[in-house]
């Protein structure tokens, strides 16, 4: 058999399989255990046929090659790592897997790469439409390291953006005005996770424990003929357990099918940076349920106080932070600050002033070459500035850390499953984008935080 003609008898297949799955939906009822069970096997059976198409489609363009073209062919798809896949170069459409999706006839390059993504991670995606898609987990950070202080957060407590891509509107009702071929890139919030050094883990499969020396031995002096006492090093874990982010968006076919405005770049840009500001956002100030535990939020982690209702940073305060860190032998490696963007504005007109001198430099705290006391500095509206203390409100975060402590893992690359039935009345499809993920840090002390940083 071909591969056009087992396309064609998958196709029926999911249209069969379609109609059983809409049929419980038209008499608004669920699905009898008949019905769950043929519905089961009618998807197995695709996600059979699909490989099948892929394995035939490889089998018919190799005997079309000479053997090393076809080496180097099949070179493009086997060598690479799942999140170093050939989606970076412009041969993976991530458009097209969405349409293909959509039909349920995900083939070509973008479903071998779903397949060899299913392969590596042991993992199907969340639903009989999704798919993988091929990306760098650091991709997100290191494309909008410089961008425009601006953006969207998540949604307290689920951790899920709804937004809405149309033709012609965008989510706040404004219309969308091309110019040939430009795109008005919304205005995102910076990302500086990536600028700090922060570790990253990949591919990690189930729960994961990560082992940690608590405590060290300690030396004695005894006498001659004297025992030396017996201390030891004790040992206990940091545990890694996948957090579930994701965001939604409701795209017309007509946008996804038109190229004046480069949807490609756009729908791939836009949905790994909504999903990376989210991981980023709650690295910083995760509530620990169903959000990773962030760095404001850890248990015993020193505070350093600007007085009883917050108040301006001085060098003092500035100071102390930097202290928690030499206290902890952790005062080495990749240290910065991270502030608010108020609270950087703010530090660039506080002088210079230490304890006990009644004179002030004449260089501000938050100095021009971007450090504060020489260290490298940063900032991002991804800090909170809206906390309290005392009577005092819209106070601002800041944060001293090595930041190589900090760890950020991921289990699966970005699971993208793709809805054409809640819109498709109005013909949108709509995209629903998952990310599992976690965040630790290995040691407590290499963090010291202020949460009440008042601002101009």
């Amino acid at each position: 058999m071909k591969a056009c003609e087992l396309r064609a008898e998958r196709g029926r297949l999911y249209d069969s399989a379609r109609e059983l799955g809409e049929r419980a939906g038209r008499e608004n009822r669920e699905y009898t255990a008949d019905e769950r069970v043929a519905l089961d096997e009618m998807l197995a059976k695709l996600d059979r046929m699909a490989a099948d198409i892929s394995r035939l489609e490889r089998l018919e363009v190799a005997g079309s090659l000479t053997e090393g073209e076809w080496r180097a062919q099949n070179a493009r798809i086997s060598d690479p790592l799942p999140h170093e896949m050939p989606g970076q170069d412009g041969r993976y459409s991530l458009t097209r897997a969405i349409l293909r999706a959509a039909d349920g006839h995900l083939d070509g390059l973008e479903g071998e790469c779903h397949q060899e993504i299913v392969r590596r991670i042991g993992k199907k995606s969340a639903g009989p439409l999704g798919f993988f898609m091929p990306t760098r987990h650091r991709m997100a950070w290191n494309t909008h390291r410089n961008t425009r202080v601006g953006g969207r957060r998540l949604t307290p407590g689920n951790g899920q953006i709804e937004r809405r891509i149309d033709d012609t509107t965008a989510a706040a009702g404004a219309v969308l005005t091309r110019w040939d071929t430009t795109w008005i890139e919304f205005l995102r919030t910076r990302m500086v996770l990536d600028q700090l050094g922060i570790r990253v883990l990949t591919e990690m499969h189930g729960n994961f424990q990560m082992p940690r020396q608590s405590g060290v031995g300690t030396v004695s002096w005894v006498a001659e003929s004297t025992a030396v006492g017996t201390t030891g090093q004790t040992i206990d874990q940091v545990l890694f357990t996948p957090k579930t982010v994701g965001c939604f968006t409701d795209m017309s076919r007509r946008f996804l099918e038109q190229l004046s405005i480069d949807p490609e770049e756009f729908v791939r840009q836009d949905l790994a940076a909504v999903v990376a500001r989210g991981i980023e956002a709650a690295a910083y100030n995760g509530t620990g349920a169903p959000q990773p535990t962030g760095i404001l939020q850890l248990g015993g982690i020193t505070s350093v106080s600007n007085g009883t209702n917050g108040g301006y940073p001085t060098m003092s305060t500035i100071i102390q932070m930097e202290e928690v860190l030499m206290k902890a032998n952790a005062d080495m490696g990749n240290l910065a600050y991270v502030f608010t963007p108020a609270g950087k504005a703010t530090l660039k007109q506080i002088p210079r002033q230490f304890q006990g001198q009644t004179s002030y430099f004449p260089l501000p705290i938050f100095a021009d070459d971007g450090t504060v006391n020489t260290y490298d500095a940063y900032s991002t509206n991804l800090l909170p500035s809206n906390l309290t203390k005392g009577t005092g409100t819209n106070l601002s975060a800041a944060i001293f850390a090595r930041w190589e402590e900090a760890i950020l893992a991921f289990w699966s690359a970005m699971d993208v499953l793709v809805d054409p039935f809640t819109g498709g009345a109005a013909g949108t499809i709509r995209v629903v984008v998952l990310q599992d993920c976690d965040f630790q840090v290995r040691h407590v002390p290499s963090f010291a935080i202020m949460s009440d940083v008042q601002t101009y």
